[in-house]
């Protein structure tokens, strides 16, 4: 006999710890419960109750935490360099896309903020920027109802800011289908655990939420400083940033108090 509630628990936290594929984490798992019940019976036998058997056969056997750590080192180690680089591939490729599609919907986030401040707020030029005629006539051509040729330069600014904002939520979109695409369709097997995927969630929670500060900061400064330089659209792209930078945060802070666990912090 055995005390199925110490046993579960430490089922529970030996896989909350592995970082294999489901196949291998079954087996573990069930290895691991067999080995137990069998200390535990033979700790009855030889005069324990039953749950000081089960106590002492959970200890014998080692820290949850160490042996899933055992288990990821031999796996990682057993993993073909082919699919390390597939699965840094895929990691990359999401947080990436993740990035590119924050700045993208910065920047409609930009547009729209311009379309009702007002164009200059987020595509004005610095004071004393000026142009060459040249150039003003350039932009004078694509916008020739402009009252003059800052209004003009304004205008082709935002319009610039606007288009590289649409092609950046697209391809993020893309890229982030890509990822979805190749993890399903082109590699099934590779879909296991033993990449540190707790790695990701941390990874972006920091760069995001750093990126957004120094982005909110510096375009807020430049807002105060001077409206119509341009400062507002740092401000939106560092809006996204925070914005994504919460959607990271929950599983970014959760893997960060596993991982301290996990290696003793």
């Amino acid at each position: 006999m055995a005390d199925s509630r110490l046993i579960d628990g430490y089922l529970d936290e030996l896989l909350d710890g592995l970082r294999v594929d489901g196949a291998q984490s079954r087996r573990i798992l069930t290895e691991t419960e067999d080995h137990l019940r069998e200390a535990v019976l033979a700790n009855v036998a030889s005069g324990m109750d039953e749950v000081h058997a089960t106590e002492i056969a959970i200890e014998r056997f080692g820290e949850a935490r160490q042996i899933a750590a055992r288990f990821n080192a031999a796996a990682a180690a057993a993993l073909p360099l082919r699919s390390w680089l597939f699965r840094l591939y895929l990691w990359m490729a999401l947080l990436a896309g993740v990035g590119v599609l924050a700045i993208g919907m910065g920047g409609e986030l930009a547009a729209g903020a311009g379309l009702v401040f007002g164009k200059s707020v987020v595509a004005g030029d610095q004071p004393g920027n000026t142009y060459t005629p040249q150039r003003c006539a350039e932009f004078q051509g694509f916008y020739p109802h402009a009252s003059s040729c800052a209004a003009a330069a304004v205008d082709h600014h935002f319009s610039e800011k606007w288009l590289t904002a649409d092609a950046a939520v697209v391809a993020g979109v893309v890229i982030v289908a890509s990822h979805l695409l190749l993890r399903r369709k082109c590699a099934p097997t590779e879909r296991g655990r033993s990449f540190p995927r707790r790695a990701f969630h941390v990874l972006g929670a920091v760069g995001a939420g750093a990126g957004g500060v120094v982005l909110t900061g510096f375009g807020g400064l430049s807002v105060l400083l001077q409206p119509h330089a341009g400062g507002g659209f740092l401000v939106a792209e560092g809006l996204a940033a925070l914005a994504t930078c919460a959607a990271f945060l929950p599983a970014g802070w959760r893997d960060l108090r596993a991982m301290a666990t996990e290696y003793g912090a």
